[in-house]
């Protein structure tokens, strides 16, 4: 799975949450099977056998993940074995990422503002929120927003919502 952390508390409800990051994973991947690629932060430069590697990700197996999980779960969290049900693995933050990769920056150039500008007013906090099935109604009190920044590294747009860890799209 690539490089992982475990959060392991010691009082109860016990909740065990585990980040992967399936770009690592990914990587991890292409490694074994030998295929060169470049990696920088989290995006993919460029991958020496693009079909390939789609070939390795659709491989992705939820059943594994939950065996991996459930074997580290045995190991950092002994009062496991307390409970015979076991753990209840859930979703707390998932992010979607489309790596697209153009040979030349000059190819991308007459497409990025138009991306960046769609990006800002097509999709808001509101959209997001649905997405991750918290659709928002009167009762919501917590914090909405959208922050846009241009750095050296490129343009990001994050959209947040709550006053808690921040549920983002980038």
């Amino acid at each position: 799975m690539g490089l992982c952390y475990p959060r392991v508390p010691t009082w109860a409800p016990f909740r065990l949450q585990f980040g992967c990051n399936a770009h690592q994973a990914l990587a991890a991947q292409l490694r074994r099977a030998g295929i060169d690629f470049q990696l920088l932060d989290n995006a993919f430069l460029d991958i020496g056998d693009f079909d390939r590697a789609q070939q390795l990700a659709d491989k992705f197996s939820v059943r594994r993940l939950h065996g991996l999980l459930n074997r580290a779960a045995e190991r950092f969290s002994p009062v496991i074995s307390r409970f015979p049900s076991g753990y209840h693995w859930s979703i707390m933050q998932v992010e979607y990422a489309t790596d697209i990769v153009f040979r030349r920056q000059a190819d991308l150039q007459p497409l990025y503002d138009e991306l960046v500008r769609t990006a800002v007013h097509a999709v808001k906090a509101e959209d997001v929120a649905m997405f991750l099935g918290r659709p928002l109604d009167a009762r919501f009190k917590g914090e909405l927003g959208t922050d846009f920044h241009t750095r050296i590294e490129g343009t990001r747009i994050k959209h947040h919502m709550g006053t808690g860890p921040r549920m983002l799209v980038e």
